[in-house]
């Protein structure tokens, strides 16, 4: 039950990513792309990948953290 609240939350905050790092986001994590997939797939340099996905996982930290706090939901 707990396991199925915590994937609630990630895919919240997921959709709350602007499109482009909800984009490689979940082409990385939900879909096993490699970051060349990625970048061939959306037509990116490898480097924009790599940058984008950094600061999604940054971004969804901190969403995840007001998750946990009960601040976004609550």
């Amino acid at each position: 039950m707990l396991a199925a609240y915590a994937a609630k939350d990630i895919r919240d905050a997921i959709d709350r990513l602007p499109e482009h790092h909800r984009a490689v986001v979940v082409l990385r994590y939900l879909q096993d792309f490699s970051y060349n997939e990625i970048a061939d797939s959306l037509d990116l340099p490898l480097n924009t990948v790599k940058s984008y996905l950094f600061r999604a996982r940054q971004q969804l930290q901190a969403l995840l953290q007001d998750y946990q706090k009960g601040g976004v939901r609550g």
